[in-house]
């Protein structure tokens, strides 16, 4: 009787080679005790026909630079169908290393109805652009240091902001 291969769910584009990898590593390591979760990293500069070989065994959690993971579109060899939730991380480091037509075409072939996670340390003009099609009301965090503005004692929490036209997303 064959192996049933896990549906790709997840999909996790990242900036480039290292950080793919660190992302895939974290992500294997968090994920040992949860039983079901295989993780394939696909990336430029390794060899294309062990991710093919990986891929076909099945993986529900893709990582990898735009790049390759819109090779391995065009191959058939990652179908992204059965996709749940795209995390675009760092997205303004994609756009400042010129992958933004990437991450719009490779967002152009994921079904519609599926949540979208985007994360960015800035939020220039083009990642606005990118998010206002993506994101549903999205609620903007920004991350800041707990002690800037509360007392030692006091716990820490998000500061929610609107930065640029953010409030104006209604895709």
């Amino acid at each position: 009787k064959p192996a049933i291969r896990p549906p790709v769910q997840v999909l996790l584009p990242r900036p480039t080679r290292g950080l793919a990898m660190q992302a895939a590593e974290e992500v294997q390591k968090r994920s040992k005790c949860r039983s079901g979760v295989k993780t394939v990293a696909v990336y430029g500069g390794a060899p294309i026909d062990r991710q093919i070989a990986r891929l076909g065994q099945g993986a529900n959690f893709v990582i990898g630079t735009p790049g390759r993971v819109m090779d391995h579109i065009r191959r058939e060899t990652l179908k992204l169908d059965t996709l749940k939730l795209v995390i675009l991380d760092e997205a303004d480091e994609m756009l400042d290393l010129g992958f933004l037509p990437d991450v719009e075409t490779l967002l152009s072939r994921v079904p519609e109805n599926r949540p979208t996670m985007l994360f960015s340390a800035t939020m220039p003009g083009p990642v606005v652009a990118l998010a206002r099609p993506l994101l549903v009301q999205p609620p903007p965090l920004r991350a800041q240091d707990p002690d800037a503005q509360n007392p030692p004692d006091a716990p820490a929490t998000p500061d929610i902001h609107r930065p640029h036209a953010l409030h104006q997303l209604t895709a």
